[in-house]
């Protein structure tokens, strides 16, 4: 957990939590409370973060399946081994983006079962600076399906919100 005074946490929520009523620090974005790293995955998973950052950087028509392999430091061949085509592999990024933020959003709804109100509103506050902090492909990879106003970026905003929605729903259980 990050220390009181740290980006992201701030004094309300710390004193919430001096007094029981809030953590002082949100959810880990994934089990190991650390993002994806592409020097460290394996030739799939580093297909998939490298095509994620280089999708919100470029855009899908801005990216040649040569440039992700490349940065990837894997053949183009592994592309369409794994995914067929670039656009199954956009697809992939995509299932890829919706699980992990949906995995991460349902760890956060569970670490705020029980608290009051104000204590919600301040750990969510603390969660989405860790998760903009810690997931910043994330972040601009759901910022280029909403900027881009395509038919792609309306599913995939759509599919994030409504994963969003229904675990919200669940907090009003």
């Amino acid at each position: 957990m990050r220390a009181v005074g740290r980006p992201g946490v701030s004094a309300a929520c710390a004193k919430l939590a001096a007094k029981g009523r809030a953590p002082i620090d949100s959810a880990p974005m994934t089990e190991t409370s650390e993002a994806p790293d592409p020097e460290s995955a394996g030739g799939r998973m580093r297909l998939l973060l490298v095509a994620m950052r280089q999708f919100a950087a470029q855009g899908f028509d801005g990216v040649t399946v040569r440039t992700i392999a490349a940065e990837a430091g894997v053949s183009p061949g592994l592309i369409k081994h794994h995914f067929g085509s670039k656009e199954g592999l956009r697809d992939a990024v995509d299932a890829f983006f919706l699980q992990r933020s949906g995995s991460a959003f349902e760890r956060a709804i569970s670490a705020t079962q029980g608290m009051e109100p104000a204590g919600v509103a301040e750990y969510e506050k603390a969660w989405l600076a860790r998760y903009a902090n810690e997931w910043p492909d994330f972040v601009a990879y759901l910022r280029r399906a909403i900027l881009e106003n395509s038919p792609w970026g309306r599913s995939l905003f759509r599919r994030y919100y409504d994963s969003v929605r229904h675990n919200v729903d669940r907090m009003d259980v």
